[in-house]
């Protein structure tokens, strides 16, 4: 038998969110999933944002950007909560109940948001040059990706435009590849500052997409709860892609935890 933490236990909230849909939702999961697993309360890490204002900068339409805003550790154990970086590190391969939660706003005309947890490789290729070009390519010896693949593009000097972001790989060779967005369009580099030095290719495998409109100046909320396979050592992060125009998301809550089953 299992016993459940509650997320304000987890999060060690002071108060209950302003959408409780973590909470309702993940209580009702629970009791179902309760008829065919046992949660492993001994492995679980969680990350926070709440009761602030934080901007997450969309440069390219249809690129995933990380949600880099969190600032707080839940409680966490074998696996790690990490908000310094935006992620949680997955402490054993098993399965585990992912859950997130984002509340925010498009400022500026309003847009449909598609929000996605990935599992990204802690195992990255090194880069050694992106072009300035349309599109971008990127040279990282024996990359080991092929098309199609989603690559998360992280530590680069220079062109720190293409820093925290995943995109689609193309027209792969063995150590090179070119940059596309989720919807196979080609992303021009051209007008970004030059690549002088650093940066890694990180394999990036989405686990769960959740999608919703954004009317302009208005306050909506995104969650999910799932299961997910994940691999130890490697990265559960939080992205949101803008899918109808580059312009910036304000978020005022977000919340993302992990509990091994």
């Amino acid at each position: 038998m299992f016993r459940w933490i509650p997320i304000g236990q987890l999060f060690r909230l002071d108060k209950q969110p302003a959408v409780d849909s973590l909470d309702e939702q993940l209580s009702k999961l629970l009791r179902q999933l309760n008829e065919k697993f046992t949660l492993i309360q001994s492995d679980y890490a969680g990350i926070e944002f709440e009761d602030n204002t934080g901007t997450t900068t969309i440069t390219v339409q249809d690129v995933y950007v990380l949600i880099d805003i969190f600032d707080e550790n839940g409680d966490d154990l074998i696996s790690t909560a990490d908000q310094a970086n935006a992620r949680i590190v997955i402490g054993a391969t098993r399965e585990y109940l992912v859950g997130f939660q984002v509340t925010g706003e498009v400022n500026v005309g309003g847009a449909d948001l598609e929000v996605e947890v990935f599992e990204v490789s802690s195992s990255g290729t090194t880069i050694t040059g992106i072009t300035q070009a349309d599109p971008g390519v990127v040279t990282a010896t024996a990359h080991g990706l092929s098309d199609g693949d989603k690559v998360k593009i992280s530590g680069v000097s220079g062109m720190t435009e293409v820093n925290d972001q995943i995109y689609v790989v193309a027209n792969k060779a063995a150590n090179t590849f070119e940059l596309t967005d989720s919807e196979g369009v080609d992303v021009d580099t051209s007008g970004y500052t030059a690549y002088t030095s650093g940066g890694l290719a990180s394999a990036a495998v989405g686990a769960v997409e959740v999608y919703n409109k954004f009317p302009n100046g208005s306050t909506q909320s995104v969650s999910a709860s799932y299961l997910h396979a994940g691999t130890m050592g490697n990265y559960i992060e939080l992205y949101v892609k803008n899918m109808d125009n580059a312009n910036d998301v304000v978020f005022t809550q977000a919340h993302m935890f992990i509990i091994g089953v």
